[in-house]
């Protein structure tokens, strides 16, 4: 359990057993706080992962040209040797 999960449970039951009068989205902030920046580092990595899976596939396809023209460079030097 985390520092939010235990802190969230500490405010249910303050609220619980009428220690503290705050409103219920109050006691539940630590968890939406929580929720909202779990979120957001999904939303990174997913963005992350999707550019580096953009840049992998423009490196393979410039590699596959580049073989592909040294194999045409090298048709034509066995053509001038024969």
């Amino acid at each position: 359990m985390g520092f939010t999960e235990l802190l969230t449970v500490v405010f249910i039951l303050l609220k619980v057993f009428g220690v503290i009068s705050w409103s219920w989205w109050l006691v539940w902030l630590p968890e939406i706080i929580a929720g909202v920046v779990y979120l957001g580092v999904l939303i990174f990595y997913l963005v992350a992962y999707l550019k580096i899976k953009k840049e992998v596939k423009q490196i393979e396809s410039r590699s596959e040209f580049l073989s592909n023209q040294r194999k045409v460079m090298m048709d034509k030097h066995d053509f001038w040797r024969d």
